[in-house]
C-alpha cells in the first residue's frame, strides 16, 4: 500500500490530493504485470482505467491502414498512459504493449470518480494536463488546447455525475 501511495504522489495528475485521498486512491489501486510483447490495452477498445509505468518499458503503437502499426512512443518508469480515454470515456486512441516484464498501477475511473466529484479543483487540474499532453502529441495552438480542455471538463462532469448516481 505505501508503494503504490507514493507511487500516485509521484504522479503529477494526482499532485492535488491530500495524504488521506492519496492512500484512498492507493486502496483502489491494482499492480499489473506484463510479459514482453503482451498487450496491455488496444486501440478502439473502451477505457476505463489509467496506467503508470512502475518497472520497464512499453510502447505506444498507432494502427495505419495496410500497413504495420507504427511506434509513437516508449513509455519508462513514471510515465502514464490511458488518462484520456478514461477520463473522457472515450475508445483508446493507441494500443500499448510491455517491450519487457512490466510492472503497471492501474487505476480505475470508478476509483478516481469520488475524489474529482469531491474536488473540483482537481478535476479542472487533470482536464488541464491532459489537454496539455494531448496538444503537445498533435502540435495543436494554445487556443485549440484550451476549448479542448472545456470540451474534456464538460465530459469529465458528466461521465463522473453518472458514476456517483
Amino acid at each position: 500500500l505505501d508503494q503504490r501511495r507514493a507511487l500516485l504522489s509521484s504522479n503529477p495528475l494526482f499532485g492535488d490530493l491530500s495524504e488521506e485521498e492519496m492512500l484512498q486512491l492507493a486502496r483502489t489501486t491494482r499492480c499489473l504485470r506484463f510479459a514482453p510483447g503482451e498487450v496491455v490495452v488496444r486501440e478502439g477498445n473502451r477505457g476505463d482505467s489509467l496506467f503508470q509505468v512502475v518497472q520497464g518499458m512499453v510502447e505506444v503503437l498507432k494502427d495505419q491502414e495496410d500497413a504495420e502499426p507504427f511506434q509513437v512512443a516508449c513509455l519508462k518508469p513514471g510515465d502514464v498512459f490511458g488518462e484520456m480515454s478514461m477520463l473522457a470515456g472515450s475508445q483508446r486512441s493507441a494500443t500499448v504493449r510491455a517491450l519487457e516484464e512490466c510492472l503497471l498501477l492501474e487505476v480505475s475511473r470508478t476509483s478516481l470518480g469520488p475524489f474529482l466529484m469531491q474536488n473540483p479543483p482537481l478535476m479542472d487540474r487533470m482536464a488541464h494536463l491532459v489537454s496539455q499532453r494531448r496538444g503537445e502529441l498533435e502540435g495543436m495552438e494554445r487556443e485549440k488546447v484550451k476549448q479542448h480542455e472545456n470540451q474534456l471538463l464538460k465530459r469529465m462532469k458528466q461521465l463522473f455525475e453518472t458514476l456517483t448516481l
